[in-house]
């Protein structure tokens, strides 16, 4: 009989094989894997000289959750960026506040983004305007993406950055707000928000790396074991997921779904993947977002 290398007891394990499951009290597990699972009594028998016996307390025990569509690195970065959702900011002040913050602690020039605004949420009941984020900083770039992620908010330095005024065109998928008067408010829907992100550099690797260690600490926290990341949008990204899953900052699985526009850059190749982390679809964006009112229905 093999011997495990972990005997976990004196708990209730939920195994989800159905209500004619007899009930388990006790798992061992060998090389990272499960072994056994049943009668405390009988997975006990796995157990050797060298075996580790945690005694769990009478805890229950669930599978691991799967998570099957989240952006695990963008979540791992936005940790550290400035807080704007709601919450915990509840008005646009406060908001505008966060940033200003953030902005006297960076120096000037340097991009300053932001992740999470819900105009639904937030007590103003409006979106985000150029003026607002000007308030904020007038010496940064600064862009703040809607929580549903297709549309996003420019102040005028990130606008003067990507080259943007109040006579460029919509692109094809897309659209700048403006107001009664052509002027545009800083609000950008669809490929308008992405083409102005582009001119923000991508995290860099060591960024990356930060936020794989801290969202794969926050998955585990709520039992998260298995991850989707679905747009992988630069190398960086796919660096970053190789180089965390080597060297164990990364305790989650992962599967990767290219973004279709990117997908040519990226070093993909037939094949690719193990158990800590794979390739699965192709990400395709054919229309907008409901929660951002912008689909064609």
């Amino acid at each position: 009989m093999t011997h495990a290398d972990r005997v976990f007891a004196n708990a209730r394990f939920h195994t989800l094989a159905g209500d004619a499951a007899p009930a388990a009290g006790a798992l061992a597990t060998w090389q990272g894997r499960i072994l056994a699972v049943g009668h405390a009594d009988q997975v006990l028998d796995h157990a050797g000289p060298d075996t580790e016996v945690v005694d769990l307390g009478g805890a229950v025990v669930l599978p691991g959750f799967i998570e099957t569509h989240m952006h695990p690195l963008a979540a791992g970065v936005q940790m550290s960026a400035p807080q704007i959702g709601t919450p915990p900011c509840s008005t646009i002040r406060q908001v505008v506040a966060a940033l200003a913050e953030r902005a006297a602690a960076t120096p000037a020039g340097t991009p300053i983004q932001a992740w999470g605004f819900d105009d639904s949420l937030i007590d103003d009941n409006r979106h985000l305007t150029l003026e607002d984020l000007d308030e904020a900083t007038t010496d940064h770039p600064v862009l703040v993406r809607h929580i549903s992620g297709h549309l996003s908010y420019a102040n005028t330095a990130l606008l003067a950055l990507a080259g943007v005024d109040d006579d460029v065109a919509d692109p094809v998928g897309g659209h700048f707000v403006r107001d009664s008067g052509g002027r545009l408010t800083g609000e950008m829907h669809e490929t308008a928000n992405f083409n102005v992100a582009a001119a923000i550099p991508h995290a860099t690797l060591e960024e990356l790396a930060v936020g794989a260690r801290a969202i794969s600490a926050r998955c585990l926290e709520r039992g998260v074991t298995s991850v989707t990341d679905a747009a992988v949008l630069s190398p960086e990204m796919y660096g970053a997921y190789q180089r965390s899953v080597e060297n164990g900052d990364l305790q989650v699985r992962v599967r990767l779904f290219p973004m279709w526009r990117a997908a040519r850059n990226l070093p993909f190749r037939t094949g690719l993947g193990g158990e800590r982390l794979s390739l699965g679809a192709m990400k395709f964006i054919s229309d907008g977002s409901i929660q951002g009112y912008s689909p064609g229905v």
